[in-house]
């Protein structure tokens, strides 16, 4: 701060060369380095708005134009960027005009003959002034355009967000799943906090009438035990899936496949909850299931009821070929390995079918375990 200072921008308009002389050698000793005078008052308003100096020492008592003249007018050269205190020199002490320059805008005075300790500390107080300002100015216009930059990118983040959310709603009330957000608070849930239109054909209610119940309400028929359970199960992992038979009444019973998953609603936790219905798909499920037990059975028994006879005629052609086979002439030996050949392959078909059954039943393992 105090480098800076020194090299600020000093411009003195005297009329007195002499006084202008022995000014700039008091500013040199104090190492300010950067000084430029003017002996004729009629250019300082050109001069002041080329300099556009950071400390103006201006005398009052000049010919043509005065000091007074130029502090009249300071506001025609000055902008809201630029700060340029003004200190007047004068050789009188009439308050008068030490007032009078003061309503014009004179920051201080230096009073003739000049005093060097006094002419020092007067402009170096001067300036640190118009430093601080300067940069509390600074300051200030960098917080606002770093708030105004804020500002517009909250107002993006703001526009992105709405468009998500009109984007999440939509997703939200158009999924054919029943959905509901809820929270827990000491193992408690909460009264539905959000739901879907899906729920009034899944679940018989509209959105509004689940804003007075809540998650327990829906299964009564839930033991206690078991919703603990699943209640510890969404704490501990965040997630949590069952079935469930529900039943409302007059509307007949469902079956419900459940997911609830915690997540961060509104800076605190809560619950988004799934209800589909897999009534149907259970319907199905059994019915594939039921085909596939009949199939095996008819399998099995087919099967087992062809390789008996089966099996004697292969014991019988095997003892015919074995032991017989050196008394039968050479076509009736043919005609007895076509035979043979013949029931072996069916006794290998049967053995395929048999075979299947195991198939069919690896299909209902799968198919249990995918349910």
């Amino acid at each position: 701060m105090h480098r800076e200072i020194k090299k600020s921008k000093i411009l003195i308009i005297d009329d007195n060369t002499t006084n202008l002389d022995l000014m700039v050698e008091i500013l040199k000793q104090e190492e300010y380095d950067n000084i430029q005078t003017l002996s004729d008052p009629e250019k300082a308003f050109e001069t002041i708005n080329k300099v556009e100096p950071d400390l103006l020492i201006l005398d009052l008592m000049m010919p043509f134009i005065s000091g007074f003249e130029i502090l009249k007018e300071r506001n025609t050269f000055l902008n809201e960027k630029w700060y340029m205190p003004i200190i007047v020199i004068t050789a009188s002490n009439n308050p008068t005009d030490r007032k009078r320059a003061l309503n014009l805008g004179a920051s201080d005075f230096l009073t003739k003959p000049f005093d060097l300790n006094e002419v020092s500390l007067r402009i170096k107080n001067t300036l640190l002034t118009g430093y601080l300002l300067k940069r509390e100015r600074q300051l200030t216009e960098n917080l606002e355009q770093e708030v105004i930059k804020r500002t517009k990118e909250l107002e993006e983040e703001k526009l992105i967000a709405e468009k998500n959310e009109r984007k999440y709603r939509k997703l939200f009330d158009s999924n054919v799943d029943a959905i509901n957000l809820f929270t827990i608070s000491n193992g408690v849930p909460s009264n539905f906090l959000e739901s879907n239109p899906a729920n009034l054909k899944v679940l018989g209610y509209t959105p509004d009438q689940l804003k007075s119940k809540n998650f327990v309400d829906l299964f009564l028929n839930c033991s206690k035990e078991s919703f603990e359970e699943k209640l510890t199960e969404l704490s501990e992992k965040g997630t949590t899936q069952f079935e469930i038979d529900f039943n409302r009444g007059e509307e007949g019973g469902k079956i419900l496949d459940v997911k609830c998953s915690i997540f961060e609603h509104d800076n605190e936790e809560a619950v988004l909850s799934i209800f589909r219905d897999i009534t149907e798909r259970k319907k199905y499920i059994n019915t594939i299931l039921e085909q596939i037990k009949l199939l095996k059975s008819i399998a099995w028994t087919q099967s087992h009821e062809v390789r008996a006879p089966l099996a004697r005629i292969l014991g019988i052609l095997n003892l015919i070929d074995g032991e017989l086979n050196k008394s039968l002439d050479e076509e009736i030996r043919q005609f007895l390995k076509i035979i043979k050949r013949s029931a072996e392959e069916l006794d290998e078909m049967v053995r395929n079918i048999t075979d299947q059954t195991y198939t069919y039943r690896d299909l209902e393992d799968l198919i249990n375990k995918n349910d």
